[in-house]
Order: C-alpha cells, then sequence, then structure tokens
C-alpha cells in the first residue's frame, strides 16, 4: 500500500510539473475555464477564473460552511467534516454525483488555508487525503469506512481568493483528479468543463444571499483568520 501511494504522489507530481500550456475551453456569463493535458494522463486539469461582486467575508462564510457544498460546488452531496484541527486546517469528506451509467466517487480531502497579509488574498490548499480513516474508529470515520463508493485516491486542488482594486473577488480554482475505477475519458474531460463553470455560477449566487452577507471574518495578530465574529449557518 505505501509503494502505491508513493507511485500515485510521484506520478501526480510529475503531472503537475510538467503539464502544458491552458487552452480556452469555456467562456459565458464572465466565467472562464481553462483545461490542459497532463503527462501519463487521459484526463485533463482545469481551472475556473470568475470575479464576482461579493466579500471575502461572505466567500469564506460559504465555505466555512460545510453543509452549504450540495448548493455550490458541482455534484456534492453527504457533505462531512471530519476533523476541524482550527479553522484554517480541516478535513472532509464528500461524495460526488457521477452521471448514470457511472458510480458515484467520494473523496477525503485536507484543507490547508492560507492569507497574504500584504495583498489579503487567500490561497485554499486541497489535498487528497484518501486514507485518512483507515484504522480510526470515531462516528465520522465509521460512516465513511463503510461506504461502497469508488474512492478518489489522487487529486490536487487550490482555491484562490483574490480582492480586487475595484472592488469584488477574484476567485481562481484549479483542480486536477484522477477519479478511479472505469469511467470513459470523454465523460470525465466533459465533467471537467462542467464543473468549474457550474461551481463558480453557483458560489457567485449563494455568496449574495443574506446569512452570508452577514458574515463578518476574525483576525489574529497575524492576519490569519480565526473565525467569524456571527454566523448564521
Amino acid at each position: 500500500m505505501k509503494n502505491l501511494i508513493l507511485f500515485i504522489t510521484l506520478s501526480l507530481f510529475t503531472h503537475l510539473v510538467f503539464a502544458e500550456a491552458w487552452k480556452l475551453a469555456k467562456e459565458s456569463d464572465g466565467i472562464q475555464v481553462y483545461t490542459r493535458n497532463i503527462p501519463n494522463s487521459d484526463i485533463k486539469e482545469f481551472k475556473g477564473i470568475s470575479k464576482m461582486q461579493t466579500s471575502m467575508d461572505s466567500l469564506m462564510a460559504v465555505w466555512d460552511d460545510t453543509n452549504s457544498c450540495p448548493k455550490w460546488f458541482h455534484q456534492c452531496k453527504k457533505p462531512l467534516l471530519i476533523k476541524k484541527l482550527d479553522f484554517n486546517n480541516r478535513y472532509l469528506y464528500q461524495i460526488s454525483d457521477f452521471p448514470f451509467p457511472a458510480s458515484d466517487r467520494d473523496i477525503l480531502t485536507h484543507m490547508i488555508v492560507s492569507r497574504n497579509k500584504a495583498t489579503k488574498a487567500v490561497t485554499i490548499e486541497m489535498k487528497n487525503v484518501a486514507h485518512y480513516c483507515k484504522g480510526k474508529t470515531s462516528l465520522v470515520c465509521k460512516k465513511i469506512n463503510a461506504s461502497s463508493e469508488v474512492r478518489v485516491v489522487a487529486s490536487d486542488g487550490k482555491l484562490q481568493f483574490q480582492p480586487l482594486k475595484a472592488g469584488g473577488i477574484k476567485v481562481i480554482w484549479r483542480q486536477y483528479i484522477e477519479p478511479a475505477g472505469k469511467l470513459p475519458d470523454w465523460l470525465v474531460n466533459a465533467v471537467v468543463v462542467d464543473m468549474p463553470f457550474k461551481t463558480l455560477t453557483n458560489l457567485a449566487k449563494l455568496a449574495k444571499t443574506k446569512k452570508y452577507q452577514q458574515a463578518k471574518l476574525k483576525f489574529d495578530d497575524q492576519g490569519q483568520m480565526v473565525g467569524f465574529f456571527n454566523k448564521s449557518w
């Protein structure tokens, strides 16, 4: 098992380092979706870009609300917060609802958040931790270990929120996922374009709803986010 994990990690590193240039795959409603081929894989990596007229507080509130996942993250269902070490460090689980006849996939992700004090940009790194619950006996991990879904064992992503001088936030989401199991490449690569476009569309709409608009981030002395002054989710 250790050798398999090492092989997947090295393969993923090779993919990301030697990937080719981005190509525009879709542009509509102010959203651009780019894809690119990566070595030794038939699955494309994607990058979605959108400028949203909302605040950092509201976007981070949506992200912080685990239960909101199905409302904005394309194909997300049954999200679970596995463990929260602090505001900027948590482990999440979700099932991805793949279209018939494909089987659904599930994924475990380690989310690590950082904030650039000078630019105020926020970066959320999303690292695959497929085997995090192995051997663990918490109620959440017991439920995850009992899952019959196809487990995603290789993925790498980064979500960035960049404040704009003219107002609003530029959102950049880059993601590479090997969905595992037997899936036709055309189906996966179609999802690769739909996922960022629909996710960014939904995120912009949800961030404008009242309960997230009321959110106010709290910071420590180093300028890092530590939570919210008020929460309505």
